[in-house]
């Protein structure tokens, strides 16, 4: 660190190393403007129509990666939603967005995933729940209005989605594990090793801080420089 000379320090200890946290002397920068004056605008500009987005958020839950259980609802009505799909939703993650001429949602979740052939951090198999026959690719509405846009359009659109780009997507998928995979081999190669932190604070001029603050000598023995050692 540069050389500052020390007010005030505090020396916080954690279990594997320290935080050291400095007041040095006071800034010289010159002092920070005040803010302009806020000036209301009266005038409004127009609105030019334009078709609505939203962000769609979903409860993903996935089943052996064959099977999916969705929790959703309507960003416009309100209204929940309930379905199974017989397709690993995991798949979905490159498509981020849904549009037509009408509306387009953006999609945001994060899979859970169940594997049944193991046990849980308890020591109980998994199993999936009871949920209604789900052909391959193809998927049940169990609760809300299927016909509603967020609804039977809205499942559609990821069904035709996964259909079509089927091989592709399995390909990204094995990339993303494989890149998971080496990247949890490495930190557990290089873990991370505790150091110890100084944080140095300069007051500005002006600033509440140097409130009958008594001035350090200028060639103080106590300073940051000598802290870093």
């Amino acid at each position: 660190m540069p050389f500052v000379p020390v007010e005030e320090q505090s020396v916080v200890q954690k279990p594997t190393h320290t935080i050291t946290l400095v007041r040095g002397e006071p800034s010289t920068l010159p002092d920070i403007p005040p803010p302009p004056e806020r000036v209301e605008r009266l005038e409004t500009l127009p609105l030019t129509p334009h078709r609505p987005n939203f962000v769609l958020g979903l409860s993903v839950t996935i089943y052996d990666r064959q099977l999916s259980h969705l929790k959703w609802h309507d960003p416009e009505t309100k209204e929940e939603f309930e379905a199974w799909c017989g397709w690993d939703w995991g798949l979905v993650g490159p498509m981020q967005e849904i549009e037509n001429e009408r509306i387009a949602y953006h999609l945001f979740y994060s899979p859970w995933y169940v594997d049944t052939t193991k046990l849980d951090a308890l020591g109980r198999r998994q199993v999936i729940p009871e949920h209604p026959a789900v052909g391959i690719d193809q998927f049940v509405i169990t609760v809300g209005n299927a016909d509603a846009p967020a609804g039977k359009p809205f499942i559609e659109a990821v069904q035709r989605y996964c259909t079509a780009n089927r091989h592709q997507l399995e390909q990204l998928r094995v990339a993303r594990d494989q890149y998971r995979a080496d990247a949890e081999a490495w930190k557990a190669a290089n873990p991370t090793r505790p150091r110890n932190h100084t944080i140095a604070l300069r007051p500005h001029r002006g600033s509440r801080y140097l409130q009958d603050r008594v001035p350090v000598a200028e060639e103080s023995e106590n300073s940051t420089e000598e802290e870093s050692r």
